[in-house]
């Protein structure tokens, strides 16, 4: 790995041409070279000139260790770059490291140049349901008060599975369901008033195709598909 300015793991630029000398043939053989972006995911200018920087500067190393190392596979793009840095996937690029993109939701807030189709989804169950009337807290911290007597769903995931407070809503018999009150580590409730007579042990969606959410939802889908094998959501 060459450090071009991710700061965490790698050879810096003027190691690697150390480790060139280093590297002899037979006694070595290289799989691949590869980097790190640092801000790809980024829509500021200093953000995409850094990264341009460190394209630019990967590309170059590359094209002095040509005829000196041999490597199969050489890498740099993640998600965001596959979908913004053409010059990221280019060859003598070889390879691209996808993540998010594969489930079909974008690793930045800029729109990506090609549509992307949510292919994974994750739900939960609802653990229990019950009547509260007006003016009740729900919650630690009392920070929702219903307005009106309410039909509550208390869903059996929380922040132990990675649920983010940026989750506003979730998808319960095709009608969207506000998550209201403070997450706790293993529930969340929302409201069900609109949503007819929903039962305990029926699903509730967090992400699919079928549930519209902001561009940028990697910040809160990442944390929950990590936890989703862990904990007790399921996720297909």
């Amino acid at each position: 790995e060459i450090d071009t300015g991710m700061g965490r793991f790698g050879l810096l630029p003027e190691e690697a041409e150390k480790a060139v000398r280093l590297i002899h043939p037979k006694r070595v053989k290289l799989m691949g070279i590869f980097s790190h972006l640092s801000s790809a995911y980024g829509t500021a200018q200093e953000d995409l000139e850094f990264t341009r920087a460190q394209v630019w500067w990967f590309r170059k190393i590359l094209q002095e260790w040509e005829g000196k190392v041999e490597a199969p596979w050489k890498h740099l793009a993640n998600s965001a770059a596959v979908l913004a840095f053409h010059e990221a996937t280019a060859p003598p690029l070889n390879m691209v490291r996808v993540g998010t993109a594969a489930y079909g939701y974008p690793e930045g807030p800029a729109k990506p140049p090609v549509p992307l189709i949510p292919a994974a989804r994750v739900w939960t169950k609802v653990a229990a349901v019950r009547e509260v009337p007006a003016g009740w807290p729900v919650g630690y911290g009392r920070e929702f008060i219903t307005e009106r007597p309410s039909r509550l769903a208390i869903l059996a995931a929380g922040y132990s599975h990675g649920l983010r407070p940026e989750l506003r809503d979730v998808l319960i018999r095709d009608r969207r369901a506000p998550l209201v009150g403070k997450i706790a580590m293993d529930t969340v409730a929302c409201d069900v008033s609109e949503a007819g007579c929903v039962r305990r042990g029926e699903k509730a969606l967090l992400f699919g195709p079928e549930v519209e959410r902001p561009g940028w939802v990697c910040p809160i889908l990442v944390p929950v598909l990590l936890s989703a094998r862990r904990r007790f959501l399921q996720a297909k």
